[in-house]
């Protein structure tokens, strides 16, 4: 089999990613956050979170351990408003001024 160069991290970028639009939904987000975020501001994004754009589609990753709070349904998933994020189980940083909360 030949190999293609390029195609495999493709793939692996692909099965390790969110559409933007589904990640912003589980995340109680605006259906376009992440396209904005990619289009306007991709550098201020903290904790590990890649945004990609490949033929119109926004592809977003996150680390594995957010993964996992997102995929459990166990957790809710809520964004914060303010600094007061001592109730929850979990708090994640997209950006400086977006947080999520999780709790069970």
């Amino acid at each position: 089999m030949t190999e293609r160069h390029g195609v495999n991290n493709v793939v692996d970028m692909i099965n390790e990613c969110w559409i933007g639009t589904e990640l912003a939904r589980e995340l109680g987000l605006n259906s376009r956050f992440f396209s904005r975020l990619h289009r306007e501001k991709p550098k201020s994004l903290t904790n590990g979170v890649e945004i990609r754009s490949t033929r119109g589609l926004v592809l977003v990753r996150v680390p594995s351990e957010v993964n996992k709070f997102i995929r459990s349904n166990d957790y809710t998933a809520v964004r914060l408003d303010g600094d007061d994020d001592t109730e929850y189980d979990f708090v994640f940083q997209i950006t400086a001024e977006t947080k999520i909360g999780f709790w069970k």
